[in-house]
């Protein structure tokens, strides 16, 4: 059951990290009104807490049903 209850602690973690992650998406595409908002996505994942890009990807593909890449082409231009 412990380890049961270890999961759900980290699966948590996880989602609040990506829930952060969005908001600092949403930010910069409120800042930066190019679509190309270059190397400031590449350091999210960083910001974010993950141990790398590919993990990150990983979860939040799982996690908002969408890439990065694509979820921040769903943000309107300006908000």
């Amino acid at each position: 059951m412990e380890l049961r209850d270890d999961q759900n602690i980290v699966d948590e973690v996880v989602r609040s990290k990506i829930k952060y992650a969005v908001s600092l998406l949403i930010t910069l595409r409120k800042r930066n009104h190019s679509k190309e908002l270059g190397s400031d996505i590449d350091n999210i994942w960083k910001i974010s807490g993950f141990k790398n890009k590919k993990i990150f990807e990983k979860h939040f593909k799982l996690i908002m049903g969408f890439s990065v890449k694509n979820y921040i082409k769903s943000l309107p231009q300006r908000f």
